[in-house]
């Protein structure tokens, strides 16, 4: 239990690792927020779509397979929100995932 335990850690340790690493590839880390109400608020979150850079690092978290089927990913698959947009879900990286077509149509606007 307790090598199981110190591995999920490790493994933890290493995702985070990546995306920080990712983020400082690809310049994600330069978002600017403001304070609202004592509520930090990203200037991002009126936007809908991911942009090509975060779909990039999603493709790359997902070792270029849904995350839902397993399927294989080509260049057409579908950078989705995983709190949905319409349910206050933000365009950040930390709510998005690479699904491929049929899966995000399932989907829909479900918090799953």
């Amino acid at each position: 239990m307790i090598q199981n335990n110190n591995l999920l850690s490790q493994l933890n340790l290493m995702n985070k690792f990546t995306l920080l690493k990712l983020k400082a590839i690809f310049g994600l880390n330069k978002v600017k927020s403001k304070k609202i109400d004592n509520e930090v608020e990203d200037y991002k979150y009126e936007k809908r779509r991911f942009s090509k850079r975060e779909k990039r690092v999603f493709l790359l978290l997902s070792g270029n397979m849904c995350k839902k089927c397993g399927v294989i990913l080509n260049n057409n698959f579908h950078a989705d929100h995983i709190k949905p947009f319409s349910k206050k879900g933000r365009t950040i990286l930390n709510n998005g995932q690479a699904l491929c077509a049929k899966c995000n149509l399932e989907k829909g606007a479900k918090y799953e």
